[in-house]
């Protein structure tokens, strides 16, 4: 195809592609998003404006400046509150394994065995309906961990080892991952979201099972759960923003706005219009409708643009991205499932990372893993330990040797509230599988 009808192809899809993710955040904000989130209604009606000012104003040159810019932001304040959410996570690690402290059941099952579990575990992972290494890695970040701090490096290091000779932006952004999954400070992160989640971390590291009373579990639980709703409503609403600024992205690097299908720049006028009255009478069920009818007939034209789009586009990936215009090649990026991708991540020229620098950095992890674990309690250092192992590439090990090692996490976990925390994650993750 010539680069006419590849951008053809790229541009109606993108049309609909960014008309449909426009309507899903605006019927999400109206769901979800009330008066006292007034910072997020701030942030959706300043893209709302910039969507405005490039469709019905005469500001297109300065709004694409600004709508990269804003897309650039909302990546900052996503990796933030990715820290924030691993934060959380080994908080509610931690008070997990502590419930059964006050609820029951407080005793393992009359019956119960490590064997049993371990085979129950087995049979789920060999039966999965996703892929057999996400559901592993779930148990893994659950699992009763017990092991020297020296067999979890010599794990760890092992792991890393599949990224030597890649490229060292990649190596940095992994072992930063582990760095935030491990709840480690990052300074230059300073929101709200991020302080609290930091703050119930500290609360909760300092938490002695002995001395633990209900009335503190339940108020460090409630903390939780208030700061888990926080951080979701706002990650979602910059997930979702993050969809409709790629769509629109695309669609002005695939074609020049002026061509815009006028019908489409229609249904663009309406579903301003209908965010409006549903701001003035406050009816989101209404407005659900209003979407579902406004769309109505455009279903078929848009899976026909996806299917033509991902015949394509579907087999170019970053490394064979190079033999497309630069602007097509963010097309790819954008509709990519790399959501928060940089526009130039298609660069493939990039240095692959030495040995020297790839020990050096390993050591610094290393280094790093220490000193946190030296100021953490056994049981966030259980939690960090396990996240770890549950984001890092698995062993090349056999079922027998999953099976061991699984069994020996069990039979070396004593703690009766800590074993009966993980069966009740496992039950959860089971039933996600429709095991």
């Amino acid at each position: 195809m010539t680069v006419k009808q590849l951008n053809q192809v790229a541009f109606r899809f993108s049309q609909l592609n960014f008309i449909y993710y426009l309507a899903d955040l605006m019927d999400y904000e109206s769901e979800n998003v009330t008066e006292d989130d007034a910072d997020l209604g701030g942030l959706l009606n300043e893209f709302y404006e910039l969507v405005r000012d490039f469709f019905f104003k005469d500001g297109r040159e300065k709004s694409i400046a600004e709508m990269i810019e804003f897309r650039n932001e909302n990546i900052r304040e996503a990796e933030e509150l990715i820290r924030a959410t691993d934060c959380f996570a080994l908080s509610e690690f931690v008070l997990n394994r502590l419930e059964h402290l006050f609820f029951e059941p407080t005793a393992l099952p009359d019956g119960y065995s490590d064997e049993a579990l371990r085979d129950e575990i087995m049979t789920a992972v060999a039966y999965s309906k996703t892929e057999q290494n996400a559901l592993l890695s779930s148990v893994l970040r659950e699992l009763p961990v017990r092991m020297t701090k020296e067999a979890f490096y010599g794990k760890l290091m092992e792991g890393l080892s599949v990224y030597r000779g890649d490229e060292e932006d990649t190596v940095r952004n992994v072992m930063d991952s582990i760095r935030s999954v491990a709840g480690m400070d990052f300074p230059e992160c300073e929101g709200d979201l991020y302080e609290s989640a930091r703050l119930l971390l500290q609360r909760v590291n300092r938490i002695r099972p002995k001395d633990f009373l209900y009335g503190e579990y339940t108020a460090e639980s409630e903390r939780l759960s208030r700061l888990g709703n926080q951080i979701e409503l706002y990650f979602t609403v910059r997930e979702n923003l993050q969809y409709t600024v790629n769509a629109f992205l695309s669609a002005f690097y695939s074609q020049d706005a002026s061509s815009w299908n006028p019908s489409y720049l229609e249904l663009l006028r309406q579903l301003f219009d209908l965010r409006e009255e549903a701001a003035e009478k406050s009816g989101q069920s209404a407005f659900s409708k209003q979407l579902d009818m406004l769309l109505y007939g455009t279903e078929y034209e848009f899976e026909q643009a996806h299917n033509a789009y991902d015949t394509v586009f579907g087999g170019y990936s970053r490394e064979s991205s190079y033999m497309l215009p630069d602007t097509l090649k963010r097309v790819v990026i954008l509709n990519s499932s790399s959501t928060f991708a940089e526009l130039d991540a298609f660069d493939v020229l990039k240095k692959a990372i030495s040995d020297d620098t790839f020990d050096e950095m390993a050591a610094a992890l290393l280094e790093d893993l220490s000193e946190n674990f030296s100021s953490y309690g056994k049981l966030l250092t259980r939690a960090s330990i396990n996240a770890i192992l549950g984001i890092i590439p698995l062993p090349s090990w056999t079922g027998e040797e999953w099976s061991e090692y699984i069994l020996s996490s069990l039979s070396r976990c004593t703690d009766v509230s800590e074993k009966l925390g993980f069966i009740d994650i496992f039950n959860e993750l089971k039933r996600s599988e429709d095991l």
